[in-house]
């Protein structure tokens, strides 16, 4: 048992506490003190006082692919203009058809010092290779355990190679869905792809595989207009209306992207209470719009935050979901910054379903320490702005995942010593894209 104090407390979206201390044992934030003094009552208990520091919860990455920083600079062809060329003429057979463990492997050894760097304590990876090695989830399981990080782990599963292809990829979803029933921290789930690579028994069958697990069903959706207008022209549905016509949507359905997603669309997924993962920087990086998720918040949607594999600093993350719907809808009033901090914390610890996104009691002792370096004073009333407009990543201190503390420059160090390890298998990656 030991005492964390901090000038500043973070406990929710709606909730700062000023000079206060939280009491940690065995994982979990047993007790929040909102008046230090009281603390001069316990005995022998070991304290940790960060001064001038903001303790707050840490953050949930609720939809990344770990193998993503390959496509950090990579090479692209310019034989392609639009979304369906980038995926058949470039990512589906140069990228996603040649990962195999080693790739997925040392990836996510990086991407997690990555994340750990940034905040990040939990997320959902996506893994995007069909002809992969059939124990690909447990190997990066075991780099996930080493850093003592909690993960949502799959594999996409698809049709476009073949029926077979896919019911495999399911499978393996399956297999380690079940291996890891009683592991706290890594999960897994069942993985699909979207509307334009699943057929309707297909999605149903990886349904019923969600079901028969107890656990969600993850998907790409509307990530741009092809989808939609693929959707409309073969099913003469939107894409959510089509699956839920399918009887696949409910509170076990986290749908990345949603990018081309409408106000009835937006309607059913409420209905259906669906998590929906925003990714905002990827969704410019590809072209494919700006969601309209002060929508979806204002209908009571949860919505959290995902990197989706592209930047991994989650202060630049909150930053731009800021920013790009108040250029978008013209319109300084929304997205605010308390609404982003819960995307980013609450929503997504909510999204996967771990105990974390705040700092009360029973919640796992999930939490960061920024270090006050901003230019300007620091209170309760713009603490949220503060964090999420002028918040960096090298201002953390400290991260705590159950109660176990990673010291950020140690992190850092790391990355810096396996960096020549990731440029040599890039290296490596890219010269097979010709």
């Amino acid at each position: 048992m030991f005492l964390v104090k901090s000038k500043w407390i973070i406990s929710s979206s709606n909730k700062v506490i000023e000079n206060g201390g939280i009491l940690i044992e065995n994982g979990k934030i047993k007790k929040v003190f909102t008046d230090i003094s009281q603390v001069n009552s316990l005995a022998n208990i070991k304290i940790i006082d960060y001064k001038d520091s903001i303790l707050m919860p840490s953050f949930t990455n609720a939809h990344t692919h770990l193998y993503g920083i390959l496509s950090w600079g990579i090479p692209k062809l310019d034989n392609f203009n639009d979304f369906e060329g980038f995926l058949k003429v470039f990512w589906w057979p140069l990228i996603e058809d040649r990962l195999r463990k080693k790739e997925f492997v040392l990836t996510t050894k990086s991407s997690c010092l990555d994340m750990i760097s940034s905040g990040v304590t939990a997320f959902c990876d996506t893994a995007e290779g069909p002809l992969t090695e059939e124990d690909t989830l447990e190997a990066q399981s075991k780099v996930v355990e080493q850093f003592g990080l909690k993960a949502i782990l799959s594999l996409e599963s698809s049709e476009r190679i073949n029926w077979e292809n896919g019911i495999k990829c399911l499978e393996q979803n399956q297999r380690f869905t079940e291996t890891t029933k009683s592991n706290k921290n890594i999960k897994g789930c069942i993985c699909t792809h979207t509307t334009f690579t699943c057929s309707d028994k297909f999605i149903v069958k990886a349904k019923d595989l969600a079901k028969e697990n107890n656990t969600f069903l993850q998907f790409h959706l509307s990530e741009s207009i092809y989808e939609k207008n693929y959707a409309l022209k073969n099913f003469g549905l939107t894409p959510v209306e089509y699956l839920d016509k399918l009887n696949i949507l409910d509170e076990n359905t986290l749908m990345s992207q949603c990018v081309k997603v409408d106000s009835k669309e937006i309607d059913i997924i409420k209905k259906s209470n669906c998590n929906v993962v925003h990714n905002p920087i990827s969704n410019c990086e590809v072209g494919g719009g700006i969601a309209p998720i002060q929508e979806m918040l204002d209908k009571g949607v949860n919505v959290a935050l995902g990197t989706d594999g592209y930047v991994n600093d989650f202060f630049e993350v909150m930053r731009f979901a800021f920013l790009i719907h108040k250029a978008n809808l013209e319109n300084t009033e929304v997205m605010n910054a308390k609404d982003v901090f819960k995307m980013a914390t609450e929503n997504g610890a909510k999204a996967l379903g771990f105990n974390q996104g705040k700092v009360e009691e029973g919640y796992d002792a999930d939490f960061i320490i920024v270090e006050d370096m901003f230019s300007t004073p620091v209170n309760k009333e713009n603490i949220y702005d503060l964090l999420v407009v002028k918040g960096e990543k090298r201002m953390i201190k400290d991260v705590y995942i159950n109660g176990f503390k990673h010291d950020r420059k140690e992190i850092e160090n790391q990355k810096d010593n396996m960096r020549n390890e990731i440029k040599t298998l890039a290296t490596d990656f890219w010269g097979g894209i010709k």
